[in-house]
C-alpha cells in the first residue's frame, strides 16, 4: 500500500479537507451499553436472555417534510395489534426533533438523534468525486453507531424510508433477527428479511399508509391530518414552509404571496423558511 501523503487535499487528517465533520449520535440518554448479546443472535435466544417486551428499531433519517408524511402512519401502526405491546425506539434527525418532542412524545419509548452532516455533504457531490473519496468519511461513524445499535438488541428493525439509501442499507444491515424496508429497484436488497412494496400511488402520504398497513396485516386507518392536539394559537391561521432541501421543490415567492393573498377571509397567513 503507498504511503499517505499528508498534504493530499482528500486526506482526512489534512486541516483543509473539504469534508465535514463525521455524523454523530446525539441525544440525551445513551443508547444501552450491554454488548454482550450479538445482533445475529435468533428471537428464541433473546427470549431467554431477557423477559421483557419486544424491542423495535425504526429508523426515519430522511428530512421534516417526510416527518410529517409519515408521522400518521407510524402512530397508527404503533396501535395495531401486532405492535401494541412493544417497546419502539425511534432513530431520528434533529431536523425535526422539535417537531416530534411537542406532538409524538408518546410514540416511542426511546428516542435518538444522529446529525447526518457527511451524508448531506455527499449528496451535493456524490456527482464529482468517486465513492471511495466520500465514503471513508462516513464508515467510521457508520461504524460506532452501528455497534452502539447493535448493543439495543432489537428484535425488529423497520427502515420504512420510501426513497432508500444505500449508506442506510448498511446502518441496518443484521441489526436485528427480522430486518423490514422497502422494495426499489436496481439496489441490493440482500439484508432485508421483509421487503414492502409501497404500492403505485406518488403522493409519500399514501405510500406510508400502504407500507404500515402491510407491515400490521391489517388496514391501518391513517388521517389526512397533522392530528395535533390541543394547537397551540386559537386563530385560524395557515403556516406556509417555503424551502425544501432541494432547489427544484421550492416554490418562488411570488407564488406564495399569490396564495396568501388568495386565503378566504379569517385566515391568516404565517411563512416559515426550512431552505438549507
Amino acid at each position: 500500500m503507498p504511503p499517505i501523503n499528508p498534504f493530499n487535499l482528500f486526506n482526512p487528517f489534512n486541516p483543509f479537507n473539504p469534508f465535514p465533520p463525521l455524523p454523530e449520535l446525539i441525544g440525551d440518554a445513551p443508547l444501552p451499553s450491554s454488548t454482550d448479546h450479538p445482533a445475529e443472535a435468533g428471537s428464541a435466544a433473546r427470549a431467554g436472555a431477557r423477559a421483557e417486551r419486544k424491542r423495535v428499531l425504526v429508523v426515519r433519517l430522511d428530512a421534516i417534510g417526510d416527518w410529517i408524511l409519515c408521522r400518521n402512519a407510524l402512530h397508527a401502526l404503533r396501535r395495531s395489534e401486532r405492535f401494541a405491546d412493544t417497546h419502539w425506539t425511534i432513530l431520528g434527525n434533529p431536523a425535526w426533533r422539535g417537531l416530534a418532542e411537542a406532538f409524538d412524545k408518546d410514540l416511542a419509548d426511546e428516542w435518538f438523534w444522529v446529525e447526518r452532516r457527511g451524508d448531506l455533504f455527499r449528496k451535493g457531490y456524490e456527482n464529482l468525486l468517486p465513492r471511495a473519496v466520500w465514503h471513508h468519511r462516513v464508515a467510521k461513524a457508520q461504524a460506532r453507531l452501528r455497534e452502539k445499535l447493535t448493543a439495543g438488541r432489537y428484535d425488529i428493525v423497520l427502515s420504512l424510508q420510501p426513497s432508500r439509501d444505500p449508506l442506510l442499507d448498511e446502518l441496518v444491515a443484521g441489526l436485528a433477527p427480522e430486518v423490514v424496508g422497502v422494495r426499489a429497484n436496481g439496489l441490493d436488497s440482500s439484508m432485508y428479511t421483509r421487503l414492502l412494496d409501497p404500492g403505485p400511488e406518488p403522493f409519500v402520504f399514501l405510500q406510508n399508509r400502504a407500507l404500515v398497513s402491510a407491515l400490521a396485516g391489517e388496514p391501518c386507518d391513517v388521517p389526512l391530518s397533522l392530528d395535533i392536539p390541543d394547537p397551540p394559537a386559537k386563530k385560524n391561521r395557515v403556516l406556509f414552509f417555503t424551502g425544501a432541501s432541494h432547489w427544484t421543490r421550492r416554490w418562488p415567492r411570488r407564488r406564495w404571496r399569490e396564495l396568501a393573498r388568495r386565503l378566504p377571509e379569517g385566515l391568516e397567513g404565517l411563512a416559515k423558511s426550512v431552505s438549507s
